[in-house]
């Protein structure tokens, strides 16, 4: 499979999971707002009742409302757990197979990845961006008379929340940002 193929899966996949987290994170605030809605109809109902009881009036229609109101909150938090759960089961989109726009004998030049001459002040890592992606820390520029040490780095299976790009280390090295597990 092409590399430009793999790549374009990537993205979509990368887009596909910060979709999906921001949908489920809009969600759970949902149920946090209904929470807190219920919260305060269970004062109301209090409030009313205690109110209604002082007054010797305490009847039975007046809680109904109330009631009726905290009971159909629970309902939408319901529908709101169902919600999460069907989105943490969505699947990825497949890998699709798309065509290049090169002719296939023309050359494609492979820029080669620059570094920005800063190092991790942790494990002094040469880096390409402004951030560790081990550490998430900002680089420094390396001492003169060191060199800079390069550990091996497995894939992580993350991605940046900011640009979604897939990282093979813990932090992303444009951003500085840790990573988000992709599923």
């Amino acid at each position: 499979m092409p590399f430009q193929d793999k790549l374009a899966h990537a993205a979509a996949v990368a887009k596909w999971k910060a979709d999906q987290q921001m949908r489920l994170l809009k969600s759970q605030s949902r149920v946090g707002e209904i929470e807190g809605q219920i919260r305060n109809q269970k004062a109301a109902l209090a409030d009313k009742a205690l109110n209604l009881y002082a007054q010797g009036q305490l009847m039975e229609d007046d809680l109904k409302q109330v009631c009726d109101t905290i009971a159909s909150l629970h309902e939408q938090i319901k529908e709101q757990h169902s919600l999460q759960e069907a989105t943490r089961n969505e699947r990825p989109p497949e890998q699709q197979v798309y065509t290049s726009t090169y002719p296939p004998t023309q050359q494609v030049e492979v820029q080669p990845v620059s570094m920005s001459g800063l190092v991790c002040p942790q494990c002094g890592r040469a880096l390409v961006g402004s951030f560790c992606p081990e550490h998430g820390v900002e680089g420094v520029m390396p001492p003169q008379n060191s060199e800079s040490q390069q550990p091996n780095s497995t894939a992580s299976q993350m991605v940046c929340p900011n640009c979604g790009r897939l990282l093979s280390v813990r932090f992303c090295p444009e951003h500085g940002v840790e990573g988000v597990p992709q599923k």
